[in-house]
C-alpha cells in the first residue's frame, strides 16, 4: 500500500512551520498599463462672470446720498408724524437756530435797578423808575477817603477812653466812693483767715459791686472793646454800600456814620 507524500506527511511531529518572510520595503508595485481614455480637462470660468459674483456678494457702498434717500423713504412716526428728513430740515431752519450770546457783566445802573423792581414786587406796589446817578472814579476816591478819616479819628477817641479809665485808678475812685458812702459789709470768715499779707479790698464787700471790683473793671474794659469792634463793622460796610450809590447819599451816609456815638 503506498502512502502519498505530501508536506504534513514529511515534516515531522512536533515541529511548527515559519511563517512567511514579508517582501521587502525596496521593492517598487508593479506599474499599471496607462489607460486609453485620457482625463478631461476642466474649464477656466470666464473673467466677467468672476467679478459679477464678486460684486453680488459684496455690501452696498454707503454714501451721503443713500443716507438721505433711506431716511426720505422713512414712515412718519412719533406723536407729530415727522419723518426723519422733517426732523432735520427743522434743525437746519435758521428760525430755529438760538443766537448766540456773550457773557454779560451787568452795570452798577442795572444792579441798582433790578434791586428797586425786587423790592417794589414784595411789596405788591408798582416799581418806580428812578435815576440814579454814580458817582465817579474821583468821588468814590474822595468818599473812602473821608470814611477812612472818620474811622481813624474814632479809633483815637477810643484810645483816649482806654486811657482814661485806667484800671488801677478806676479801682481806687470806686473804693473811696463806696467807703464814704458806706455802702459796704465786713465779711468775718475771711479776716479770720487773714494775714499779715492781707489787703483790706479782700475782706471788704461792697453791696453795688458784689462780683469785686477786679472783675467791675474788666468789664468796662470788655465793654469797649466791643463797642469799637462794632464801629468798624459798620465803617466798612458803609464802604461798600456808598460805592453803588450817588454822591449825595453817601454824604449824608457818612456824616450820619460820623455823628454815630458808639
Amino acid at each position: 500500500m503506498t502512502t502519498r507524500a505530501n508536506r504534513a506527511n514529511l515534516s515531522p511531529k512536533g515541529t511548527t512551520h515559519a511563517p512567511a518572510k514579508p517582501a521587502p520595503k525596496s521593492a517598487k508595485p508593479a506599474p499599471q498599463a496607462p489607460s486609453k481614455s485620457p482625463a478631461k480637462a476642466s474649464k477656466p470660468a470666464a473673467p466677467s462672470a468672476t467679478k459679477a459674483h464678486h460684486a453680488a456678494n459684496q455690501p452696498a457702498k454707503v454714501t451721503a446720498a443713500s443716507v438721505s434717500a433711506k431716511l426720505d423713504a422713512t414712515k412718519p412716526s412719533g406723536p407729530l408724524g415727522l419723518t426723519p428728513a422733517d426732523i432735520r430740515a427743522a434743525q437746519t431752519d435758521p428760525r430755529n437756530q438760538r443766537p448766540a450770546k456773550g457773557l454779560t457783566i451787568p452795570s452798577e445802573a442795572d444792579v441798582q435797578a433790578q434791586k428797586v423792581m425786587r423790592a417794589a414786587l414784595a411789596g405788591d406796589a408798582a416799581a418806580p423808575l428812578i435815576a440814579v446817578k454814580r458817582m465817579s472814579t474821583a468821588e468814590r476816591r474822595y468818599a473812602k477817603s473821608r470814611i477812612d478819616d472818620v474811622i481813624h479819628a474814632k479809633n483815637c477817641a477810643f484810645k483816649r477812653e482806654r486811657e482814661e479809665l485806667n484800671r488801677w485808678g478806676t479801682i481806687n475812685r470806686i473804693y473811696s466812693a463806696e467807703i464814704a458812702a458806706g455802702r459796704f459789709t465786713i465779711d468775718m470768715t475771711r479776716v479770720a483767715k487773714s494775714d499779715a499779707n492781707t489787703q483790706l479790698g479782700d475782706v471788704v464787700c461792697f453791696t453795688n459791686y458784689p462780683q469785686g471790683l477786679g472783675k467791675h473793671v474788666q468789664s468796662l474794659y470788655d465793654a469797649l472793646d466791643a463797642r469799637q469792634e462794632r464801629m468798624q463793622l459798620e465803617g466798612a460796610s458803609l464802604l461798600d454800600e456808598i460805592m453803588l450809590g450817588s454822591p449825595a447819599d453817601a454824604i449824608e451816609q457818612i456824616q450820619h456814620f460820623e455823628n454815630t456815638k458808639f
